[in-house]
């Protein structure tokens, strides 16, 4: 248990600056691309052509964008025109954008337009827009428990930052859980009498077998079919269940 909060603390502590450091050296040094934006949990700022764009909140497995701003500039990067998009949806290969206003700074004077349903377009394909996201690893929980907030502030849709978010708890712990379980399959395997490759054996069906129920679990509340919490944690609780039927059983059979 130590060890687990241990590892809650390291993943607070060191994780998200070593993985965001590990992504820059993979992507900038090593693969040369060129760095234009990144992903928090609830925001993305890039530039483009026309100038810079800020989406809300982007839901990489719906492929949506919720809440768009583009910024554009002149040469001399004086500002020109705001555009403003609720929603942009990928549709058969392509951005489709829902209503926009376009608000005109040239000459001084401020003009605001409406512009009709489809007629924004972006350059940017989804591929692009899920490979800048920042990973969940690359945030502490505090920080994105700060992210989660401002998003819900904005009436923005989370269920799966919580998932990553309760995940980042659930997690250290899955240690703690799964030699729970794997300590009376050892001693019951052991009064069989010696069997090392038994043993070894086990342990790696077992933790496979967590690391199946963990993927499945979030990619359920990742889509909606679990709540967040249970998601996160619904490995650890079949665990911990297993754990306890097991000594149980173990007392009886004694």
């Amino acid at each position: 248990l130590l060890l687990s909060v241990g590892a809650l603390a390291w993943n607070e502590a060191v994780v998200p600056a070593s993985s965001s450091r590990s992504r820059w050296l993979w992507d900038v040094e090593l693969k040369q691309k060129v760095y234009r934006g990144v992903f928090d949990a609830s925001s993305l700022w890039f530039q483009e052509a026309r100038g810079f764009v800020r989406i809300d909140r982007y839901d990489a497995a719906a492929r949506t964008i919720r809440g768009l701003t583009l910024f554009e500039t002149d040469p001399a990067f004086g500002l020109k025109r705001i555009t403003t998009v609720d929603s942009i949806l990928w549709i058969d290969g392509r951005w489709v954008a829902g209503p926009a206003t376009v608000k005109e700074l040239a000459g001084g004077d401020l003009r605001v337009q409406a512009l009709p349903a489809g007629q924004f377009a972006l350059t940017e394909d989804p591929d692009s827009l899920t490979t800048r996201r920042r990973k969940p690893e690359e945030t502490g929980f505090l920080e994105m428990r700060r992210q989660v907030a401002a998003v819900e502030a904005r009436g923005l849709p989370v269920g799966e930052s919580l998932v990553d978010l309760h995940h980042k708890l659930a997690w250290p712990f899955s240690g703690f859980f799964v030699t729970l379980l794997a300590a009376p399959m050892t001693l019951r395997m052991r009064r069989r009498g010696p069997g090392y490759g038994r043993e070894v054996r086990a342990g790696i069906a077992l933790g496979f077998a967590y690391w199946i129920l963990t993927g499945t679990a979030l990619s359920a509340g990742r889509t909606g079919a679990l709540p967040p919490l249970l998601a996160a944690w619904t490995a650890n609780a079949a665990t911990a269940t297993l754990a306890l039927a097991a000594w149980a059983a173990g007392r009886l059979s004694a």
